[in-house]
C-alpha cells in the first residue's frame, strides 16, 4: 500500500531541487578553478609599432588600466 500524502506534496520536487543545486555548484566550481588569466593578445609595444607603421603616435595607458591605450592620429583643421 503506498503511504498517504498530504496535498501538495510532491516528492519530485525533491529531485529537481537537488538537480538545480547540483548544477549551480558545478558552474560556481567552473568558475573558480584557480586557471591563470588569458594574457592580452598584444603587447604595448607591439600596439606602439603598429601605431607607429599606420601614423599615429601611441598613448599608452597607466599599468592598472582596464583598457591598453591608444593610436592618435593627427587630424587637420577643415576649414
Amino acid at each position: 500500500m503506498e503511504p498517504s500524502r498530504r496535498p501538495g506534496e510532491y516528492p519530485h520536487l525533491h529531485v529537481e531541487t537537488a538537480a538545480v543545486a547540483l548544477l549551480s555548484l558545478l558552474a560556481l566550481a567552473g568558475c573558480a578553478t584557480g586557471q591563470a588569466p588569458i594574457p592580452p593578445a598584444y603587447t604595448q609595444d607591439e600596439l606602439g609599432e603598429r601605431c607607429a607603421r599606420t601614423g599615429g603616435w601611441w598613448r599608452p595607458s597607466s599599468p592598472h588600466s582596464l583598457f591598453s591605450g591608444h593610436c592618435e592620429y593627427g587630424g587637420g583643421i577643415i576649414r
